[in-house]
């Protein structure tokens, strides 16, 4: 493998045109600090109302403890009973029969 000059790394990163880049990158900031007179303008977000309706339901929990506790001890004491027929017909509405 034949080795282009003895830059190193620095001279690989010329040849693809890293170093182009940077340049423009630092001259861009120095242009931009220029023109708003040495300080940079702070930077703005704003979060949409789905997204904070997204992290309010992040905060609720995916199962419900009490309504878990309660049918637990239905099972344990027996009293727990499902309709044959309400099982029969959610079995079919999901197409697993």
């Amino acid at each position: 493998m034949p080795v282009i000059g003895s830059g190193g790394i620095g001279e690989i990163g010329r040849t693809v045109g890293i170093d182009r880049v940077r340049r423009t990158s630092d001259k861009s900031k120095t242009e931009a600090a220029s023109t708003s007179g040495g300080a940079q303008a702070p930077d703005d977000v704003e979060v949409s109302t789905e997204a904070k309706a997204l992290l309010d339901a992040r905060s609720v929990p995916d199962i419900r403890q009490e309504k878990v506790a309660a049918l637990k001890q239905a099972i344990d004491d027996g009293t727990y009973d499902v309709s044959s027929r309400a099982l029969a017909q959610r079995l079919i509405d999901a197409g697993v029969v």
